[in-house]
């Protein structure tokens, strides 16, 4: 028969081993446990990343026709740009002339009157340039007048060398003149407008026989 202390060890032995396998099953529950949890965690992110992707798609869909009207916008806006373009820069030669001008008839002095003016730009020349290009040749203004007498005109060009807009003046003549009774004199000047630094489109030459008084 075996002896008592064989029983006892195989008793203790078999205790050992109904420990290990429960600390065994504890651990395993509490893995299984671990991975539910885990489950649970990623299910409850994947329902709330569902929702808010289907928040967002519902946004996308509101914003479709706004992004499809910005981008037909965007497309008439590129189609109108030369136009605006075009036009800013004909305005700008039209209110280059148009300030020259202006300036060059403050400076006329009393009884002188402009009987014709014509302008011209390195483009009618030369094939090329400006009003407002710097590197071309300075825009001009060409003056037909009469006046009391060659001081006036004397005065006349005086005034014009002090505005800033002007590079210079240049006198082509000066010739005595009878108008009726009234002794006078006719003159021809030409006036050089300094260049603007950004150019437009190049103005061609224009030229008018309407009087001008100061």
């Amino acid at each position: 028969m075996p002896s008592i202390n064989m029983i006892a060890a195989r008793r203790a032995e078999k205790k050992k081993q109904e420990q290990h396998v429960k600390s065994l099953a504890y651990a395993v529950l509490a893995e299984i446990g671990l991975v539910f949890l885990a489950i649970s965690i990623l299910s409850l992110r994947l329902m709330t990343t569902n929702a808010r992707a289907a928040t967002l798609d519902g946004q996308l869909s509101k914003l479709e026709p706004k992004v499809i009207q910005i981008h037909d916008l965007q497309s008439k806006i590129a189609a109108i740009t030369p136009k605006v373009a075009m036009l800013a820069g004909a305005k700008a030669d039209t209110m280059f002339w148009y300030n020259g001008v202006s300036d060059i008839s403050s400076c006329l002095s009393g009884k002188t009157w402009l009987t014709g003016l014509s302008t011209a730009t390195a483009s009618t020349a030369t094939g090329f340039g400006g009003p407002g290009t710097a590197e071309a040749n300075a825009p001009t203004v060409s003056l037909l007048g009469s006046a009391g007498n060659p001081d006036m005109v004397g005065d006349t060009i005086l005034k014009l060398n002090t505005l800033p807009s002007l590079d210079k003046v240049e006198l082509a003549f000066v010739q005595h003149q009878q108008i009726g009774t009234v002794d006078a004199v006719t003159f021809q000047m030409n006036v050089y407008l300094k260049p603007e630094p950004a150019a437009a489109a190049a103005t061609p030459a224009v030229g008018g026989s309407d009087a001008v008084k100061s």
